[in-house]
C-alpha cells in the first residue's frame, strides 16, 4: 500500500537579489512537521510515554499520562527504512525494519534512558522483512524472509546481553511464510498458513521439530499454560496440548470477519480473548474492529464485545482494564472495565489531509481533516507558533467545519459546511490563541458547496454555487450581508477563487 505523507515544512528564502532569478541554493528547509504516518505498526510503553513504530516516518513517542487526550512528545528517525516492530526492556528498546523486497533490512538497538531522545547503540543487517520479534529474558527471537528467498522464512534467535554487539545463538528455516510465533520457555509455537509447528529450542545449536499438528493452522495465535488459542478464517480455535502427542480442539467461536479479513493481533487475558481485525465484503466496503470473547468456558467460547473503528489497531498492549493501540496513522486507548461494551477513551490521529494553511506574525494556522478524528462533516484547525521555525510548536487544536478560512484583525473567518448540508458563517475571536471561540454564527440557507473566501477591509466575500455574498465586517460582533451577485452562467460548477483588487472582482 502506498502511504502519501502530508507534511507542513518551514522553508526560508534568504534576502538576495538574485533570489528571484531562480538561484534556487537561496532556499533551504529548516523543519518539517509530518501531520501523517507512514503507518502504526506496533507500540511498547515506558512509564507514561507510548513509542509507536510508523514506518517511514520513524518511531513515534507520544505522551499518555492524559489517556483521554494522547499528545505527540517527539519523534525519533534514522535512515535504515521502515519501523515495523518494536519491544522495549528497561532502557532498551529493539527496533525490527519491514523493508521492501530490495532493501535489506535491520534489528536496532536503542538506548532509552532518555524517554525522549532515544539514541542507537547498535545495529545489524538481516536480508529481509523483520515481521515479529519475541523477548525472553536476554534472548530476542526474530522471524524474516531470508535473501533472495521469497517462501523460506527463518526464525533467528539472538543474544543480546551485550547490547552494542548481538549475536546469534541459533536459526531455523522454514518451508512456508511465518504468520506467527509465540514463545514458550524451551519451545516456540509456529503459526503458519496449514499447520503448527512446535519447535524444541533446548539446544540452539541443534533446533528442531518437537511436534507439527497438521490443519490447525492459521494467522494469530496466543499460548496460556497447555492451551493454544489460534485464529483461522475468522474463527478463534481453542486447542488443549496438555497430551502434545494428542492435541483436543476443545472449542472454537466466530470472531468478527468478512469475504476477505485479515486478523492483526490476538491477546488472551483473565479470561478474555482480544482481537483487532480488518474485513473487506465481497460487494464492497469493509469494518475495522476491536472484539472481545470469553474463553471462560474452552468448550463454549462466546463473543461478547464489539468496538467498530475508523482505524484497525495493528498492535495493542493491555494494562489493567485499558488497552492502547498502534493503528495506521495514530494511537487509540480503549475501556474494557466493561468487556460487554469496549469504549475509546482517547485518541491521537495523523491520517488525513490539510487543506488550508495561514501563517501571520509568530503563528501558523492549519485546518486538516484527520481520519477518524471525528465525523466527516468535522474539520480540525490547529494553531502552531513559529517564532523558532526550526522547532515548531503546537499551541492548540479546535473543532471547526469547512475547509478553508481567511484570518484579520485577530479574527478567523470561516464558512461551515455543516452535517446534513447545514451552513453557517462563523467568526472566531483569536485573541487567546489558547482558549479560541466562535464569537458569531450566521446561518446561510443557499444550498451547494463553499469554494473561496476573500477578504478585502471591511468586507468578506463568500462564494457559493452560483451566488456571491458580501459582508460588512467593520463591526465583527454585528456582521451584515450588504450584496450579492447572481452566478447565472456558473451552471453549478462553483468558482474556484477570488480576488479582489480596486474595486473589481475577479472570479475563475
Amino acid at each position: 500500500m502506498r502511504h502519501m505523507l502530508i507534511m507542513f515544512t518551514i522553508i526560508v528564502l534568504f534576502s538576495s537579489t538574485g533570489l528571484f532569478a531562480q538561484d534556487a541554493e537561496n532556499i533551504e528547509e529548516i523543519s518539517t512537521l509530518t501531520s501523517r504516518w507512514d503507518g502504526g505498526s506496533d507500540v511498547a510503553i515506558i512509564d507514561n510515554y507510548a513509542y509507536v513504530t510508523s514506518g517511514e516516518t520513524g518511531l513515534q513517542i507520544l505522551d499518555i499520562s492524559d489517556p483521554e487526550h494522547p499528545t505527540l512528545a517527539g519523534c525519533y528517525t534514522d535512515t535504515m527504512g521502515s519501523m515495523n516492530s518494536i519491544i522495549i526492556s528497561g532502557d532498551y528498546a529493539y527496533i525490527g525494519y519491514a523493508n521492501t523486497w530490495d532493501r535489506p533490512s535491520y534489528l536496532s538497538v536503542l538506548d532509552m534512558s532518555n524517554r525522549l531522545t532515544p539514541e542507537q547503540i547498535s545495529s545489524r543487517i538481516f536480508g529481509g522483512p523483520l515481521r515479529n520479534i519475541h523477548l525472553l529474558d536476554d534472548q530476542l527471537y526474530i522471524s524474516s524472509r531470508l535473501v533472495g528467498e521469497e517462501n523460506i522464512h527463518c526464525l533467528a534467535i539472538i543474544d543480546i546481553s551485550n547490547r552494542q554487539d548481538p549475536v546469534t545463538l541459533g536459526e531455523w528455516e522454514s518451508e512456508g511464510f511465518i504468520n506467527h510465533f509465540f514463545v514458550v520457555n524451551d519451545e516456540v509455537y509456529i503459526a503458519r498458513e496449514n499447520d503448527l509447528v512446535v519447535l524444541d529450542i533446548s539446544d540452539l545449536d541443534n533446533i528442531s521439530i518437537a511436534y507439527r499438528y497438521e490443519q490447525m493452522g492459521g494467522t494469530r495465535l496466543f499460548v496460556n499454560n497447555n492451551t493454544i488459542y489460534i485464529i483461522y478464517d475468522s474463527i478463534l480455535q481453542i486447542i488443549d496440548v496438555s497430551d502434545p502427542e494428542e492435541p483436543q480442539r476443545v472449542g472454537e467461536s466466530q470472531v468478527p470477519g468478512a469475504c476477505s479479513t485479515t486478523h492483526y493481533e490476538l491477546i488472551v487475558s483473565a479470561n478474555f480473548a482480544y482481537v483487532s481485525t480488518r474485513g473487506s465484503y465481497c460487494e464492497g466496503g469493509g469494518f475495522s474492529c476491536f472484539s472481545v470473547t470469553d474463553v471462560s468456558n474452552p468448550a463454549e467460547p462466546e463473543l461478547v464485545g464489539r468496538l467498530d473503528l475508523p482505524q484497525t489497531p495493528q498492535c495493542f498492549i493491555i494494562i489493567d482494564e485499558r488497552v492502547i493501540a498502534a493503528e495506521r496513522g495514530g494511537l487509540r486507548i480503549f475501556r474494557i472495565s466493561d468487556r460487554n461494551s469496549p469504549e475509546t477513551l482517547g485518541h491521537f490521529s495523523t491520517a488525513g489531509s490539510m487543506t488550508w494553511i495561514y501563517s501571520q506574525g509568530d503563528f501558523t494556522y492549519i485546518i486538516a481533516n484527520f481520519e477518524g478524528e471525528k465525523e466527516p462533516d468535522i474539520n480540525m484547525l490547529r494553531i502552531f507558533d513559529t517564532s523558532e521555525p526550526d522547532a515548531p510548536m503546537l499551541v492548540n487544536i479546535v473543532e471547526i467545519y469547512g475547509r478553508s478560512a481567511q484570518v484579520f484583525d485577530n479574527r478567523l473567518y470561516n464558512y461551515d459546511q455543516g452535517i446534513y448540508f447545514s451552513q453557517s458563517f462563523s467568526v472566531y475571536d483569536l485573541s487567546n490563541l489558547e482558549n479560541i471561540e466562535r464569537i458569531y454564527n450566521l446561518p446561510v440557507y443557499q444550498p451547494g458547496t463553499i469554494y473561496p473566501i476573500f477578504i478585502e477591509e471591511p468586507f468578506f466575500y463568500l462564494a457559493q454555487e452560483r451566488v456571491l455574498r458580501i459582508f460588512d465586517i467593520s463591526d465583527p460582533d454585528t456582521l451584515l450581508q450588504v450584496g450579492a451577485y447572481n452566478n447565472h452562467w456558473d451552471q453549478g460548477r462553483g468558482t474556484k477563487d477570488i480576488l479582489v483588487q480596486e474595486g473589481i472582482i475577479y472570479l475563475t
